[in-house]
């Protein structure tokens, strides 16, 4: 996975045959801090998980874009979490993100939306994400 520093579209560029849909950006990196507090964060891209880490939350997946597939919705099961934080951009994709988990999450975990300062959390300093008090 790479990104662009030009403003073009998409921003995310995967190489062929990785299929995002299956997998969840830092899974294996978040697990255990994810089995130590039984909450997971969920963002939509590898961007806003890095940032989540630069300030010291280190129990966030990324979706890689604006819909959790079954298979992703799967992985978060296999944690044993009981609490989901969705920290979805602040954008027409992420609202519609955030329905879409309401109801595939809803009925498997405590859930509860949090929305990032500005338009997405890989935007925010430091300070301002541990404002958002994702892992309370």
């Amino acid at each position: 996975v790479g990104r662009t520093v030009i403003d073009e579209k998409p921003k995310w560029k995967v190489l062929g045959g990785f299929k995002t849909s299956e997998y969840l950006f830092s899974y294996w990196s978040a697990l255990p801090h994810i089995c130590k507090s039984g909450k997971i964060i969920i963002v939509e891209g590898q961007g806003d998980v890095i940032r989540l880490w630069e300030a010291g939350i280190y129990n966030a997946v990324g979706i890689f874009g604006s819909e959790l597939s079954e298979k992703q919705e799967l992985l978060l099961q296999l944690t044993g979490a009981m609490s989901i934080i969705t920290c979805f951009d602040n954008d027409e994709a992420g609202q519609k993100c955030r329905t879409s988990c309401d109801k595939k999450l809803h009925r498997l975990f405590n859930l509860r939306h949090v929305m990032p300062v500005g338009h997405d959390v890989g935007e925010m300093k430091p300070n301002q994400i541990s404002s958002l008090q994702l892992n309370c």
